[in-house]
């Protein structure tokens, strides 16, 4: 599964000869270095609400990169069953996941959504009793 946030930001660079000057493929005119800003991946799970079989997972990216979520964890166990709320993979800057799973009333739950980079993005949240 990989859900995508943001815009993405590819950049290349010559790390084998720093005196080599380098051009912009798309201005050919354009002689000079080519200066660009490596985004930052920050994620943030808002709330997490519940219904007898589902965990509802709102997140937003609240950084200045994509952020492809490719794990998705309950309780210390990966699940697969896993749908955005909105019905599609690609979102400018939030979603909601939906996890089906039993829910037990009064029971605590953390969610935990892994990045591509590994990243890892935590909630703890009690079901209401």
């Amino acid at each position: 599964m990989g859900v995508v946030f943001g815009a993405i930001l590819l950049q290349s660079f010559n790390n084998s000869n720093p005196s080599v000057q380098e051009t912009n493929d798309a201005n050919p005119d354009d002689s000079g270095p080519t200066i660009g800003f490596m985004g930052t991946e920050e994620f943030k799970i808002t709330s997490v609400t519940f219904d007898s079989g589902h965990i509802y997972v709102n997140a937003t990216n609240t950084g200045t990169s994509a952020v492809t979520i490719n794990e998705v964890w309950v309780n210390g166990a990966p699940t697969t069953d896993v749908t955005t709320g909105d019905g599609v993979s690609i979102v400018a800057n939030s979603t909601q996941f939906v996890i089906t799973t039993t829910v037990g009333a009064g029971y605590n739950y953390q969610v935990k959504l892994v990045s591509s980079k590994g990243n890892p993005f935590i909630y703890t949240a009690t079901a209401p009793s």
